[in-house]
């Protein structure tokens, strides 16, 4: 079985007065198949940071994800990106840190603020931005040269396809 990248949660309680910190697994698999995770009850007063723990090279490694359930939602996607990546025998992507390049929410940012100076209907400025805020929030921490017909698909956009009539379909409309 292959080895996924657990999401930890951890948090703070109280036991006869004295506080005492322990991890909480948030479930992001349920009967082997992924699920959106869901951000632990009472997230705001008993969590304190989140941590993700893998295994590599045969040893079971746990870092910090951060404090944000979005942003450690993201680092969970993207390590395991990268170990499917290594896994394959491909280069791993360049880390999101490199700020030369541009991501996806930058371009859908600057892509708005284009379409509000272009003097654009409130209707049409509308539809663009609910259509470009979908896109950002499916592709997650993907840079805009990464963008290629398998990530589309991967993301769920349809393929365009051609319309082909049938045979049949042609003969009934030369009147045969």
């Amino acid at each position: 079985m292959k080895s996924r990248v657990t999401l930890l949660a951890r948090v703070k309680e109280i036991r006869e007065g004295k506080p005492i910190f322990g991890f909480e697994r948030v479930e992001t698999y349920k009967k082997g198949r992924p699920v959106v995770p869901k951000e632990p009850k009472d997230a705001e007063t008993r969590v304190t940071s989140y941590y993700l723990r893998f295994t590599e090279g045969g040893k079971r490694i746990t870092k910090p994800a951060g404090s944000n359930f979005s942003d450690a939602v993201v680092a969970r996607r993207n390590k395991e990106v990268e170990r499917e990546y290594t896994m394959r025998g491909l280069d791993v992507p360049n880390n999101p840190d490199n700020d030369s390049r541009l991501t996806i929410a930058d371009a859908t940012a600057q892509f708005i603020r284009n379409q509000t100076a272009l003097d654009k209907s409130p209707a049409t400025l509308y539809g663009y931005k609910k259509a470009v805020e979908q896109f950002r929030d499916s592709c997650g921490m993907i840079y805009v040269d990464q963008i290629n017909k398998q990530v589309m698909l991967h993301l769920g956009f349809p393929q365009r396809k051609r319309y082909r009539e049938s045979s049949a379909e042609k003969g009934m409309a030369e009147g045969g």
